[in-house]
């Protein structure tokens, strides 16, 4: 990889990053800002206990940023996280399309970045 190709995936990660890391500190100063775009199911897991299950999920997004600014297995870490934001507005389409579609640049960028760091592209098998 040349070294501006270098440079613009350094940035996606690092936007990328600033995604999830934002999401966890906000949510743990807030967690009833944030609660209501889980799916019902993942609500129901932690009752109405809104603070362990947003800070659950901060620690996730937290250890998620630490996987994709390492680049260790890069493709499975950027995978992880262009599913988490396509879960996110799949279940709040209807009633929060307003808020959630910027997640689905969110899950560009990582898709993006998964597609570069797939493994058959680095053996020449594709």
């Amino acid at each position: 990889m040349n070294r501006e190709n270098q440079a613009v995936f350094i940035i996606l990660r690092l936007g990328l990053v600033f995604a999830f890391l934002y999401a966890a500190w906000s949510a743990h100063q807030n967690p009833s800002s944030w609660v209501g775009y889980f799916p019902q199911t993942i609500l129901k897991i932690f009752g109405r206990n809104e603070a362990l299950m947003m800070n659950t999920f901060g620690i996730f997004e937290v250890l998620l940023s630490i996987w994709i600014l390492s680049g260790a297995l890069a493709f499975w870490a950027n995978g992880i996280a262009t599913i988490l934001p396509l879960v996110i507005v799949v279940s709040n389409w209807g009633g929060a399309a307003d808020v959630v579609f910027r997640d689905i640049s969110i899950a560009a960028m990582s898709l993006a970045l998964a597609v570069e760091s797939f493994p058959l592209r680095k053996t020449g098998l594709t």
